[in-house]
């Protein structure tokens, strides 16, 4: 399974998963910011790696978070994304 995520600032290598930020005037984001970003995106890549079927990958997304697979198809609460995530495990 492909996918892409919206508003990651980077994505461990070798996750199979890649990451799209969008563009911003912001000001880039400080140390403690993106030590941060580095943690909540390498659980994501273990929990999508590790194909766990009981929605933990889902558990991971804001509540308004949303998971965009690669045909487009959004999928934008908990019950959606672990929907689809146990339909492509």
């Amino acid at each position: 399974m492909t996918t892409k995520m919206q508003d990651p600032v980077c994505v461990p290598a070798g996750s199979g998963v890649s990451a799209q930020a969008p563009p911003s005037d912001d000001k880039q984001p400080d140390k403690k910011m993106r030590k941060q970003s580095a943690r909540a995106l390498a659980a994501l890549a273990r929990a999508y790696n590790a194909r766990d079927p009981k929605g933990r990958f889902a558990e991971l997304f804001t509540p308004k978070g949303e998971f965009i697979d690669a045909d487009d198809n959004v999928f934008d609460s908990h019950e959606a994304i672990a929907g689809e995530f146990r339909r492509a495990v």
